[in-house]
């Protein structure tokens, strides 16, 4: 029940100040009066008796009918019955309370003087009680008014203190603000103990000079509140003369805010005199509100009456008056000149302070172009405030710490050393705080709540660009060329260049570049190494970036799919994913899964399924991508993977492009340096089981390849493991132990590690004579498969039979044998083809003897 009481008189209490602002009980209680007035009037003198007496009953009962008429209309057209259940305060209210206290002040007034009062009273009670039921309605009805939720406009200092929540979507504060980041604080205590310790008859002027962002208005807010606890200082610090339309309404605002707001107990009458003369004065313009002013006809000598009365009751009241106008420099100059024109002549009162607040640069140019000498603000202003650049340290130190703090607290991976770097361009070249909250506003906050999966550091860059020069950022996109270090598509023009013409190329070509801000050049800088090289050097563009995959840089552009790079330099246009982008996430996810403490064998094998079910193409990709990532993977992650594509690398097909590894010598890439991490001892268990069948010869020639050529590390022993057993198990392939051709144990390539072992030893023959004890017709495909090559360019894909098959052997030996065993499958067919091809020796149109395909085909196992 308490609490009920609580809330009625609360409402109550809302009720009734709305109400007074609104309506004013003042002038509700006048109106009533009137009305009360004039209800007494006519019922002394019997007017409404005495017509009603005049008129017969069917007229009376029609005019009756059509009053009736007229007020139901009337509710209607005013929407009465939808004001009644509204939530505002509405002219409903205003008539129900005008009625009610008209009604009572009648009775007061008429209650002793008349007799039949019974009646009256009737009527008077029958009135108020619909009139009670229709306030209260009206009452019960009333909204709520404090219905204001948490904003989720917050300040910057809360993102620094770390007292954002990031569960809901949020916005940064762009207005100025009453606290202090940027050290400050020693000149806001000096102005603040000036303005404390003033007395004057004379008005004084202060003026805050700074850039566009350099915290004149947060020096003010600061300045203003740490005064506010002064009990002889009138603060008027919401001029907004911007608003004004015209002189005179800026010159009428100016006026009427200070004499009205300043509590000087001044006539409303008296001020709106002054405030006419003064028009008069300085516009020329006269003005005549009501009769009393031509009666009164206001002169100088009045004017000054009044003047002496305001500074009288400025005394008096021992009152300092604090005038502030920001941004002065906004207004046009003919605002500008009229402001600073009555601040000079005009506001000349006790114990006033002016601070205005201003861009000089600004102001100057602007006078100048009405001809009026800048020296004018200089002989007003008697004390300049000129704010230095902000420290670079603290800006570094504000930018540096909300970038962190917004990334950490939305749990987004980042490098700290980019966002120092970022932070810093922007601290050295005094990014405002307010400019900089309009980036985090535009661009940050949108990032962080759905984050992209590229390189954070390249999109807030080029961001930027994009919304402080769109053009650079169009032509970043049109010539690319330029722009991009490595992965650079070989089919663009400046590719076939020689290094020096490819400089001269990119010298040109910079040399007419030109950057509408040094932050532009710095951001362009710090994520095209281009641009870096071009300012640094303007030599060796080719090398701008390592290419090789060791090298961490190189490896830190493929992680973070940085904007340099051809693969994603799209991603940071169009917003939309590629596939090298998604077997980035992917090779970053299959890392992140082996990397769990509890991980097996199974889940690697089961991982390696998925990755078999992928297209020829993407399988290349992924292993690919998955080489700059071995050194991510804990030790037991890196035996594990190595266990299991040593027995499953032959699931995967040998897909290649031009000028490219095909997919066996990615997985052979990644095994050598899975291998180099183990200790010697698990890496000879490993590999042991490769020994087990000649299928995996063409593995393990290209393993010991790989680890050979490893500059960084010293694999000699774990070759020399390697070579020893390989040699071992070729030589029991020649004494006959295996038929490599068997379809159990044919790999395609493998015949060739034999060859090229032999080779080295000067025993080709014994090759050849190898191939004619084991071909047969259930073979021959295979046979003829190993010496099938294949090659790719812009015309498609080629089928040919190696270079000097022949001399390995007998074509008359392969002729009959495929005469004898007809193809079964689509594959054998094509090697038939191409066999077939190479006999008759029909060149295509691009004089080779080959055979074209549109798409690539796998021929791993032709007897599918």
């Amino acid at each position: 029940m308490g609490n009920k009481l609580k809330s009625i008189k609360s409402k109550w209490d809302d009720y009734r100040y709305f109400y007074s602002r609104k309506y004013s009980f003042i002038n509700s209680f006048i109106v009533s009066a009137i009305i009360a007035s004039g209800v007494i009037f006519l019922d002394y003198n019997n007017y409404l008796s005495n017509f009603f007496l005049r008129i017969s009953s069917d007229t009376c009962r029609t005019l009756l009918f059509l009053i009736i008429l007229f007020c139901v209309l009337l509710l209607i057209k005013f929407r009465f019955f939808k004001m009644l259940i509204h939530p505002l305060l509405n002219k409903v209210d205003q008539m129900v309370l005008i009625l009610i206290f008209s009604i009572f002040i009648w009775l007061l007034s008429t209650l002793t003087n008349y007799s039949n009062m019974t009646t009256k009273l009737i009527y008077a009670q029958i009135m108020i009680s619909i009139l009670i039921v229709v306030f209260v309605v009206r009452f019960y009805f009333q909204g709520k008014r404090d219905l204001s939720k948490k904003s989720t406009i917050i300040d910057l200092k809360e993102v620094l203190d770390g007292k954002v929540n990031f569960d809901k979507h949020f916005l940064l504060r762009e207005s100025a603000v009453d606290y202090d980041l940027l050290n400050r604080s020693r000149l806001i205590n000096d102005l603040a103990e000036l303005l404390k310790g003033y007395t004057s008859e004379e008005r004084f002027v202060i003026g805050i000079e700074g850039k566009w962002g350099s915290g004149k208005t947060t020096l003010l807010r600061n300045l203003i509140s740490s005064i506010s606890d002064q009990e002889d200082m009138i603060v008027i610090d919401d001029f907004e003369p911007w608003l004004s339309e015209n002189k005179e309404s800026l010159l009428r605002n100016l006026l009427k805010k200070i004499l009205r707001q300043s509590n000087l107990e001044i006539p409303d009458k008296e001020i709106d005199m002054l405030i006419s003369s003064i028009i008069k004065n300085v516009l020329g313009k006269d003005y005549v509100n009501s009769v009393m002013d031509l009666i009164e006809n206001p002169n100088d000598e009045k004017i000054s009456l009044v003047l002496n009365d305001i500074n009288y009751m400025i005394r008096r009241n021992d009152k300092k008056i604090i005038f502030t106008i920001d941004n002065l420099d906004r207004l046009s100059p003919e605002n500008v000149f009229l402001i600073l024109n009555i601040v000079n002549n005009i506001l000349d009162f006790n114990n006033l302070i002016v601070i205005l607040s201003y861009d000089k640069d600004e102001i100057d140019k602007g006078l100048k172009s009405i001809n009026v000498s800048p020296a004018y603000l200089n002989k007003l202003v008697q004390k300049r405030i000129v704010l230095p650049l902000i420290n670079e340290e603290d800006l570094f130190s504000i930018y540096c710490k909300s970038l962190v703090s917004l990334l950490e607290g939305k749990k987004i991976e980042f490098e700290h050393t980019e966002i120092a770097s970022f932070a810093k361009i922007f601290s050295d070249h005094q990014i405002g705080l307010r400019e900089f909250k309009n980036f985090v506003n535009s661009i940050v906050i949108p990032y962080i709540n759905n984050p992209k999966k590229i390189s954070l550091v390249d999109y807030l860059a080029i961001e930027y660009i994009r919304t402080a020069d769109y053009p650079m950022f169009d032509l970043i996109y049109t010539k690319r060329d330029y722009f991009i270090s490595i992965d650079q598509p070989m089919i663009v023009s400046l590719s076939f260049l020689n290094s020096d013409e490819f400089d001269k190329k990119m010298n040109d070509f910079f040399d007419k570049l030109s950057f509408k801000s040094e932050v532009i050049k710095e951001l362009l800088m710090l994520i095209f190494p281009n641009l870096t090289t071009y300012f640094e050097s303007k030599r060796n563009y080719r090398h701008a970036v390592s290419t090789n995959k060791n090298d961490t840089k190189y490896r830190l552009i493929q992680k973070n799919k940085k904007i340099c790079s051809g693969k994603f330099f799209d991603l940071y246009f169009t917003h939309e994913k590629n596939l090298d982008s998604v077997m980035i996430d992917s090779v970053s996810m299959f890392v992140e899964e082996l990397n769990q403490p509890d991980v097996e064998i199974l889940q690697v094998d089961n991982n390696l399924n998925a990755l078999v079910s992928l297209a020829p193409e993407k399988q290349t990709l992924f292993f690919t991508t998955l080489s700059i990532y071995v050194e991510e993977l804990l030790p037991r992650a890196q035996e594990l993977l190595s266990l299991g594509l040593l027995e499953r690398h032959r699931d995967f097909g040998n897909y290649s492009t031009f000028f490219s590894l095909g997919t066996q010598d990615r997985i052979a890439v990644i095994v050598s340096e899975l291998l180099q991490n183990l200790s010697y001892d698990s890496s000879v268990i490993i590999v042991s089981e490769l020994f087990k069948s000649p299928k995996n010869l063409s593995f393990i020639s290209r393993i010991i390849y790989w680890l050979e050529n490893d500059r960084e590390s010293d694999n000699s022993k774990l070759v020399e493991y390697l070579d020893q057993n390989f040699a071992e198990l070729i030589a029991e392939v020649l004494n006959g132990k295996y038929n490599i051709f068997d379809k159990e144990l044919y790999y395609k390539g493998n015949s060739h590690r034999v060859l090229w072992r032999l080779k080295d030893q000067g025993k080709i023959e014994e090759f050849k004579k190898y191939i004619e004890n084991n071909i047969s017709k259930e073979n021959v495909y295979r046979v003829l498969n190993d010496f099938i090559s294949s090659g790719s360019g812009t015309a498609g894909y080629t089928y040919k039979m190696t270079d000097n098959y022949q001399d390995y052997i007998d074509s008359s030996i392969l002729e009959k044998l495929l005469m004898q065993r007809p193809p079964r499958n689509e594959k054998q067919k094509l090697l038939k083809e191409i066999f077939d091809n190479q006999l008759i020796g029909i060149s295509d149109d691009f004089g080779d003897i080959s055979i074209r395909r549109e798409s690539p085909i796998d021929l791993t196992n032709v007897d599918e």
